[in-house]
């Protein structure tokens, strides 16, 4: 009995070794699993940035080739908020514009999805007697460009 209680307590005494390597190892493995998914995250972000910085500069290059045309008075982009993201107007027609045509694109997409709850709103063009307001709306941009009618 009392070597059969050795083992035992031997056995029990290998097994808390065992136990606390394998808990040490697990706890080494989740700090450097940690590390691997911060880097990850870093590199995301870093690469999201980038992303976004090559995504802006075709924007700009977008807008100038559509200011460019001839008749083109400006372009003005905008958040999903409707606040003036990008813009070739003065301040304060950029401001007045995009309340005013946030406003309109609201009612009209409601208006389209009351006739047909399937379709929706791609394009919306006005025309007035001194401008012609074309307006490609989109769940986070709206792209607006005025310009003189063309008769």
């Amino acid at each position: 009995m009392f070597i059969w209680c050795n083992q035992t307590h031997s056995s029990i005494f290998i097994f808390s070794i065992l136990h606390r390597a394998f808990f040490e190892v697990y706890f080494q493995l989740k700090v450097v699993l940690n590390l691997f998914l911060l880097l990850y995250i870093i590199f995301i972000d870093k690469y999201q940035r980038y992303y976004k910085l090559l995504k802006m500069t075709e924007v700009d290059d977008t807008l100038k080739r559509i200011q460019s045309h001839k008749g083109v008075v400006g372009t003005i982009v905008i958040n999903g908020e409707g606040v003036p993201i990008r813009s070739t107007l003065d301040n304060t027609m950029t401001v007045h514009y995009a309340a005013v045509i946030t406003e309109i694109i609201e009612k009209t997409r409601n208006g389209v999805r009351d006739l047909d709850p399937t379709n929706e709103l791609t394009i919306l063009r006005i025309r007035t007697k001194k401008h012609e307001i074309m307006i490609a709306p989109d769940s986070e941009f709206m792209m607006i460009v005025i310009q003189e009618p063309v008769e």
